[in-house]
């Protein structure tokens, strides 16, 4: 999904992105050439990536060479620390609003940081006009200026062209995996919402459907058994 794309900074296809399955962090954003590299050997990946596997894990059949080749991403700052409280806070208050809304909001800002820390020289990505329609709609108008506080806390500038003076340092880089770790947690709690929603509406249409109607039995009873000759025996009938 375009979410996926911008939170993991996806820039062609195939891409394979290495997570940590216990803290959800990336540990490498373009672990095709490592899985390439280690002959399709996701041991070798661990190793190489600085996590510890209990049994080697079986090596993968080649894939297919892709057609067209992922451009590589430029190297990025090593994060610095940020406000992680004020971030959260702001992201916090995001979450508040409706979901069609959040998840426009996180992909317009997940391209913003993205596009400043893969072009740290090009001026063009590193000013955001407030009044602009499109961005007031999808970043600045949302949750009482969310969008500005947070990219103040990477090292923009705020006024009514909220800007950031030179490249971006670690604090770009922080904000970015800090609004990347939180879309991913709210998108997840929304999927387990839309299922719990679907799981209830099935549960209440079975509840809503009328019994199945019984056929046959004795007198009506409903047991569904055929009593031939039943009215002949009270009658005394042969």
């Amino acid at each position: 999904t375009e979410l996926l794309k911008m939170m993991y900074s996806v820039r062609g296809i195939p891409s394979v992105v290495a997570l940590n399955g216990s803290t959800g962090s990336i540990l490498d954003s373009n672990a095709r050439d490592a899985v390439a590299r280690n002959r399709f050997d996701l041991a070798a990946c661990c190793r190489d990536w600085g996590v510890a596997v209990t049994s080697p894990a079986p090596a993968l059949a080649p894939a297919e060479p892709p057609k067209k080749a992922e451009p590589p991403k430029k190297p990025e700052p090593k994060a610095l620390p940020i406000d992680d409280g004020a971030a959260k806070g702001a992201l916090r208050a995001v979450a508040e609003v409706e979901w069609s809304a959040q998840e426009v909001f996180y992909v317009t800002l997940l391209k913003v940081l993205n596009n400043v820390l893969q072009n740290p020289e090009e001026p063009k990505f590193r000013s955001l006009k407030k009044g602009n329609a499109a961005l007031q709609t999808k970043l600045f108008g949302v949750a009482d200026g969310a969008a500005a506080k947070l990219l103040v806390l990477g090292g923009f500038e705020d006024g009514e062209v909220i800007a950031l003076p030179g490249p971006p340092d670690g604090r770009m880089t922080a904000l970015r995996d800090c609004v990347s770790e939180f879309a991913e947690a709210e998108h997840m709690k929304q999927k387990r919402k839309e299922r719990d929603a679907k799981i209830a509406e099935e549960t209440q249409k079975d509840k809503d459907r009328p019994d199945a109607k019984k056929y046959g039995g004795a007198d009506g009873d409903g047991s569904g058994r055929m009593n031939i000759g039943g009215d002949r025996r009270k009658r005394g009938g042969g």
